[in-house]
């Protein structure tokens, strides 16, 4: 498996070629427990650059473009298991091994990560193996539990924010982006064939199931209500419209569609809904794609019922707020009121606020990100439980 992606990786750097005209760089971004808020990034820039140099590649030695079935056959057998193996990664390492990593030494410590060879090749699947002490609670369990979906959804959400700023869906990632957004689905969905007395060690919704039943012993959730909520992700309009972008790309050769939206004055908007997981129960998000003259935003609300807990939350995501000359500042900002969920949470109430800054090196291809802020302590995706400030950074390079 190392060796499988540290081919891909050569395969990308070796072969790339700019048949955009403006062609995504390069990223590589870092925090201090390589979140999924890091990986996504990375791994969206690794994908997109297997995309390129495989269309260079495959262009110039097997002419694809001449046949329907060979375009097929290329999406099959070649950005399927591309995509399933950034999907996974995705969700073992920078998922549940992201939460593991936040737990520190003394609660858990990541032992190993085995990956089996995805399809069409193989069965597929992955698993992370790691050992607890006395100090892992029913909280840390939760967590870690739904750790691997929660890191998708953000992937996920990087795809549709990279399908935003370029204003078009590149076909070859539509199956990167069903893979991600529709990881909890495909859990949530084996449900109804799973007997959970029988069902094998390592099932996430099972797992969270019956650690949410530890941490709320009045609850009455089943895996049944897990599985049919999973459904709300199909109300997503992004996935008909990747759809139909690899629909257009089998039949015509087609490499990218542009990127139908609502409109309303000089706002144009993508609206979907999604259920995501919490410690505290499922989370129903109505989110928001929008472009707003030229500046590309994402907004949500979120809320949720379980027992007599109930929670809420808000967030934005404004990645173009200022820009003079080489220099881009963006700002985020989550807002959440929920359930508190241990000793150490003093309120329910609780924000994250960053502000992010990008750096084109005058005429050179590099450029430097950066996004700091402060988490107060309390539940978002991708970041720690306590408090803590928020600190990434990531180097881009043009090729």
């Amino acid at each position: 498996m190392k060796l499988l992606l540290a081919v891909s990786f050569c395969f990308a750097l070796c072969n790339i070629q700019a048949e955009e005209q403006t062609p995504p760089p390069v990223t590589v971004q870092l925090d201090e427990f390589f979140s999924p808020h890091a990986s996504s990034p990375t791994l969206l820039s690794l994908h997109d650059g297997i995309r390129r140099g495989g269309n260079h590649y495959i262009e110039q030695n097997f002419n694809l473009s001449d046949s329907k079935l060979n375009r097929c056959m290329e999406l099959g057998f070649f950005y399927l298991p591309v995509s399933y193996l950034t999907t996974v990664f995705q969700h073992e390492v920078s998922g549940h091994g992201f939460r593991l990593r936040s737990f520190k030494k003394d609660v858990a410590e990541v032992k190993q990560y085995t990956f089996k060879l995805p399809p069409p090749f193989g069965e597929g699947g992955a698993a992370t193996h790691y050992v607890v002490t006395k100090q892992f609670t029913a909280l840390h369990d939760n967590l870690c539990s739904t750790g691997g979906v929660e890191a998708t959804s953000i992937l996920a959400h990087n795809v549709r924010m990279k399908w935003l700023k370029d204003s078009s869906i590149d076909a070859k990632e539509n199956l990167l982006h069903l893979f991600a957004h529709h990881d909890l689905s495909n859990y949530a969905f084996s449900l109804f064939f799973t007997d959970e007395a029988k069902a094998p060690k390592g099932h996430d919704l099972i797992a969270y199931k019956q650690s949410l039943h530890k941490l709320n012993p009045q609850t009455k959730i089943t895996k049944n209500h897990l599985a049919f909520l999973s459904f709300i992700n199909y109300v997503n309009p992004f996935d008909f419209l990747a759809w139909s972008a690899m629909h257009n790309y089998a039949a015509t050769g087609q490499r990218a569609t542009p990127l139908s939206m609502l409109k309303v004055k000089n706002v144009s908007m993508l609206p979907m809904m999604r259920i995501s997981l919490a410690p505290y129960g499922p989370e129903l998000f109505a989110e928001n794609y929008m472009y707003i003259g030229k500046h590309p935003i994402y907004s949500y609300v979120k809320g949720g019922l379980l027992g007599e807990s109930h929670y809420s939350g808000l967030g934005f995501e404004h990645p173009t707020l200022l820009k003079i000359k080489n220099h881009t500042i963006g700002l985020n900002g989550h807002f959440w009121h929920h359930p508190l969920l241990n000793e150490n949470q003093r309120s329910k109430i609780g924000a994250a606020c960053s502000a992010t800054y990008n750096y084109q090196l005058n005429e050179t291809p590099w450029s430097m990100q950066m996004e700091v802020g402060h988490k107060m302590e309390g539940f978002l995706p991708g970041h720690p439980l306590d408090a803590a400030p928020i600190l990434r950074g990531a180097l881009s390079l043009k090729i």
